[in-house]
């Protein structure tokens, strides 16, 4: 079938403007890509656009070399691991309890759940409950107050709500109880959306800098974003990486160049874990979205 000439001008621009919206989401990382990998200790980024200068990988060995910055990593991966492993516990087994059916308090529960999505109490009243906890310059503040999500249990709820009833009822057959329903049958053929929920828990830890900026303060216990704000924000903190030496021989770097390499290397665990979970999102969001 042909197409007519309104199609085509209409498939053009909308091309066109795809492409273009592509381009300038892109290029902002390509940029800092580039100046990350340029030697820019006796010269200027004004002029780099499209192609790095003069290549160097010294800005990324004043990261590596930085004792802070790779603690800064560990704790990190710490807290995605261990935050996103409780985090799938306490909204699983909670979206579990509220989908069954003959629980008698669900309606409630399940609307004061979709209250506190819309309505909270600020940061200055969870500070202070987190503090009265003891968790304030604790490596467990940065995941125990963060271990219950509202979003997370309904789109779980949701999917739970699609399993087949006659599944759990042939397991209560057979004399399982709630827990071995949820082990054994609930959870295996649950994948999908606990995946997905596992890859948004992944980035929201690994890239929050608001509250750990305020609940840690001890250098030790500060995640790589908290410290990566501390170094953008400072010119003199990149200045000190960018001093750095390497067994006597002052690295080929400036303060710009290491920002823009801590930057990236603060991506690219996350860009290597999306392709394992990416076949996972959209059939999660999907069933996780629709209640039958």
């Amino acid at each position: 079938m042909r197409k007519s000439t309104g199609e085509k001008v209409f498939e053009f621009f909308n091309t066109a403007g795809m492409f273009l919206f592509m381009l300038s989401t892109l290029y902002p990382m390509w940029y800092i890509f580039i100046i990350s990998l340029t030697d820019t200790s006796n010269t200027s980024t004004a002029n780099i656009y499209l192609l790095p200068g003069k290549l160097s990988l010294d800005s990324y060995k004043a990261v590596v070399m930085n004792a802070q910055l790779i603690n800064g990593f560990r704790i990190s991966v710490l807290r995605v691991v261990i935050g996103v492993s409780l985090t799938l516990l306490v909204c699983s087994l909670g979206a579990y309890v509220l989908s069954r059916r003959h629980f008698k308090g669900s309606r409630f529960f399940n609307m004061m759940i979709v209250v506190s999505m819309f309505i909270s109490a600020g940061m200055i009243p969870f500070f202070l409950i987190v503090r009265s906890m003891g968790l304030v310059n604790n490596f467990w503040g940065l995941i125990i107050p963060f271990a219950y999500d509202p979003f997370g249990i309904i789109l779980i709820r949701n999917y739970f709500f699609n399993i087949p009833a006659s599944l759990e009822e042939s397991a209560r057959i057979d004399g399982a109880n709630d827990l071995k329903v949820y082990m054994k049958i609930i959870i295996p053929i649950s994948m999908p959306i606990l995946a997905t929920m596992a890859l948004f828990w992944s980035v929201w830890f690994w890239n929050d800098f608001i509250y750990a900026s305020f609940l840690v303060t001890k250098k030790d216990l500060q995640p790589i974003q908290t410290i990566l704000l501390q170094i953008v924000n400072g010119a003199s903190n990149a200045t000190a990486l960018a001093k750095i030496s390497a067994r006597g021989i002052r690295l080929r770097a400036n303060g710009e160049s290491v920002k823009t390499a801590a930057i990236i290397a603060s991506i690219v665990p996350i860009l290597v874990v999306y392709p394992f979970v990416q076949k996972y999102f959209v059939q999660g969001i999907t069933l996780g979205s629709v209640k039958e």
